[in-house]
């Protein structure tokens, strides 16, 4: 049964981070077609693509646990900078880092790109000629699609941290834990009984592999936390 459970949330957490990474495919994609006949379209283009860039390691960021064995908090600040690298200017990665004791960059970026999506919808048309005000309906419909793009990945962020933040029950844990070394033991006394010290090695063998697997699966139950699935 647990190791069951484990499955089932390792590829609900592969499925929720596969569907971040293809809704930043879709929104860049759908952001460079309405960007690509305003004023200052690559200049708003390249902060789209910036920010959508950002977003996964800020939704990391949120589901790995604040505190990490061994690391201080100038450390691992360090290290978070390190991963934007150039995505982001120095006062921006400020604003997306330290937002608070909880950390909501996740936030900051998805209300940047909300704002970088109604300058693409109230933008002038380079390419409309002297009515291109008077034709708001492509802009409103990019603006909207833009949203619900933006909508979309929020869901799956939301997926991702119901999963981290609800860990198996711990009475499952406890009782499956349990029953498995008294399963063990009385396995093992029994064979010793019945064939005697030859059968401890197969034993030792067996209790090996079935404990290791019980370890494994805490470990990927953890999906995002910290020993947890480390691609992920």
């Amino acid at each position: 049964f647990r190791l069951g459970r484990a499955a089932v949330r390792f590829w609900d957490a592969r499925s929720s981070t596969g569907k971040i990474v293809e809704m930043c495919r879709v929104i860049i994609s759908t952001a460079a077609v309405g960007c690509a006949t305003i004023e200052d379209g690559s200049e708003l283009l390249n902060d789209f693509a910036r920010y959508l860039c950002a977003f996964p390691i800020a939704v990391k960021n949120f589901l790995r646990p604040s505190a990490r064995k061994g690391w201080g908090k100038d450390a691992k600040d360090m290290k978070r900078r390190f991963e934007l690298g150039q995505l982001l200017t120095d006062s921006e990665a400020e604003a997306v880092l330290n937002t608070s004791d909880v950390n909501l960059g996740t936030i900051v970026i998805l209300n940047k790109l909300r704002q970088l999506a109604w300058k693409a919808a109230t933008a002038k048309d380079t390419q409309g000629g002297s009515d291109a005000s008077l034709d708001l309906g492509p802009r409103y419909m990019l603006y909207r699609q833009l949203n619900e793009q933006i909508d979309e990945m929020t869901g799956a962020w939301g997926a991702a941290e119901r999963i981290s933040a609800t860990p198996l029950p711990l009475v499952y844990v406890a009782h499956l834990r349990t029953f498995l070394l008294l399963y063990l033991i009385l396995w093992s006394m029994e064979s010793a009984a019945n064939h005697g010290w030859v059968s401890i090695p197969i034993v030792f063998a067996a209790s090996w592999g079935l404990l290791r697997t019980s370890i494994s699966v805490a470990i990927q139950s953890l999906a995002f936390g910290e020993g947890g699935c480390r691609g992920i």
